[in-house]
């Protein structure tokens, strides 16, 4: 007999691969399919073998833990027209809490493919992961880790791909930013120069900034297929390369227009980088200047490969 966790049909083992300090896996309730995690901590304290004070200390911190994310789910929620993957419920089972999202299936494709798709395509792609992004900081929320894999893209009829944002994992409200280096997450590869100094222990404040920087850098791979450009030999990350004084260096091949936005959000200085809204203004406006909005021939229409059930 399969699993039943809060009335969703569990239809295999939880299992942590990509998944950082958590486990998900896939469920079934009320004939709909959803995608559930498995947060390893914080863990509720279950037995009377604890402590009473330790007991009393832990029940504070998972408390504290339920009023953050409740807050954050419901206000992702509220300001989502569906380019962001909607968080259908946050919840605790025993010792442990969960969430469950809708379940999309996305297209198989690396980001070297989509380099290689068409222009017009490419730059719907920006629109859309940029208006995800746009949604969550207008909730007054910072993802903190904006990253390919935290993308899901699905083809449209009309033959282009469309991205929705995925794991509010690292995510915290702009104005209760994180106090200390272990609430910090995130990926190295997309890093903001000034979260970098956070964790060396200046006192900078992170803001949706941190996002905006992050999603230059996703833009430049999506268009190009790498990252921007900047001395290897002296840093490993792009934001070392900043910190360290050096320009990043935006493809020519990327249109002048396109390429001015992506170039202001890797600005060095947070309070230099353009709001989201304004991003998504600039490539609307880039794609209307290149006539991109019009339906793709059936013949023209990149051939995408659905991705693998979990």
């Amino acid at each position: 007999m399969a699993e039943v966790l809060n009335g969703y049909e569990i239809e295999k083992p939880f299992q942590n691969r990509d998944a950082g300090f958590s486990r998900w896996t896939t469920g079934r309730k009320n004939g709909n399919r959803y995608f559930l995690k498995e947060f390893l901590d914080p863990v509720w304290p279950a037995g009377t073998g604890l402590r009473e004070d330790l007991r009393r200390d832990a029940i504070s911190v998972c408390r504290a833990y339920e009023d953050k994310w409740k807050r954050i789910y419901a206000s992702a929620n509220a300001f989502s027209d569906g380019t962001l993957v909607r968080t259908e419920e946050f919840f605790r089972r025993d010792s442990r809490y969960y969430i469950a999202t809708e379940y999309v299936k996305g297209v198989d494709i690396t980001i070297e493919e989509i380099a290689g798709l068409p222009g017009d395509v490419r730059r719907l792609l920006l629109l859309t992961a940029a208006r995800g992004i746009e949604q969550l900081h207008t909730a007054g929320i910072v993802h903190a880790d904006i990253k390919f894999s935290n993308l899901i893209l699905q083809k449209t009829e009309a033959g282009y791909l469309r991205a929705r944002l995925i794991d509010l994992g690292a995510a915290f409200f702009e104005n209760e930013a994180p106090a200390g280096e272990d609430e910090i997450g995130g990926d190295q590869v997309y890093m903001a120069p000034e979260t970098c100094r956070f964790l060396f222990g200046e006192k900078v404040e992170l803001t949706c900034a941190i996002d905006v920087f992050a999603a230059g850098l996703l833009f430049h791979q999506l268009y190009t297929g790498r990252l921007p450009g900047f001395d290897r030999k002296e840093c490993d990350y792009p934001h070392e390369a900043v910190l360290d004084g050096q320009e990043l260096q935006v493809d020519p091949d990327i249109p002048a227009a396109l390429a001015a936005v992506i170039r202001d959000m890797l600005a060095g200085d947070p309070a230099a980088r353009p709001a989201m809204s304004r991003v998504c203004t600039s490539v609307r406006s880039c794609i209307e200047d290149l006539g991109d909005r019009r339906p793709r021939p059936q013949n023209a229409a990149p051939a995408f490969r659905a991705a693998e059930d979990l």
